[in-house]
């Protein structure tokens, strides 16, 4: 059985184990994981964390709209900068918008300048490098996996990894590396561990599992 089989295995078993997550207006919320944006004023935060639950819902318009008000909240909001950068980047199964790539670089410019912890220097950085280097979509992936390791309690960065590799691979930008989607199926894998509810970990199992038939 390869690593990859047996992080699948597990990661279903781990979901089948959770219990059904809470939603509100038809909407799935997130599970227990700690809010990345901890550091902001209350109500931005509140926003920054409905803008994610939008984010991982498909939503990215209307996220990204959620992360523009917490950024308008509070305007020292680096994660808030970064999350609207996020939302107008390449989803899993769709590409980016060309016309985005600027107002996405500038909010990963401003995420940089304005970010008061080494964590949200980094993540900005690595949104920096997504939308000004050439290849930065596989700098970002890198970056993001090496972040995700460093905090492992947050499954939001568990996810933004994932969901970074497996676009690479969907687009076969990692030149058919399979060990790519191990680590994939890792970083889902410790994303379950901290929020086992949370019902983006189980769409991003589904992505992989979809990602790595196609492959086979």
């Amino acid at each position: 059985m390869t690593r990859l089989t047996r992080s699948l295995v597990l990661l279903s078993a781990m979901l089948a184990l959770a219990g059904p997550a809470a939603a509100i207006d038809g909407r799935s919320l997130p599970g227990p994981g700690a809010s990345l944006a901890e550091a902001a004023a209350p109500d931005a935060r509140a926003l920054f964390d409905q803008a994610m639950a939008l984010y991982w819902d498909g939503d990215c318009a209307a996220a990204r709209a959620l992360f523009a008000e917490a950024l308008e909240a509070d305007r020292d909001c680096a994660i808030c900068a970064w999350g609207e950068a996020l939302a107008l980047g390449p989803r899993i199964g769709a590409a980016m918008a060309p016309a985005d790539q600027g107002p996405a670089y500038e909010l990963a410019l401003l995420a940089r300048e304005t970010a008061g912890t080494p964590r949200d220097l980094a993540l900005a950085g690595a949104m920096v490098y997504r939308y000004q280097a050439p290849g930065g979509w596989v700098i970002f992936s890198r970056y993001m996996e090496r972040l995700a390791a460093q905090y492992p309690q947050e499954p939001n960065l568990q996810l933004v990894a994932a969901e970074a590799i497996l676009i690479l691979a969907e687009r076969d930008d990692d030149g058919g590396d399979r060990s790519d989607l191990g680590a994939a199926a890792a970083l889902i894998e410790r994303a379950a561990r901290a929020a086992p509810e949370d019902p983006a970990v189980a769409a991003m199992q589904r992505n992989l599992e979809r990602i790595a038939a196609a492959r086979s």
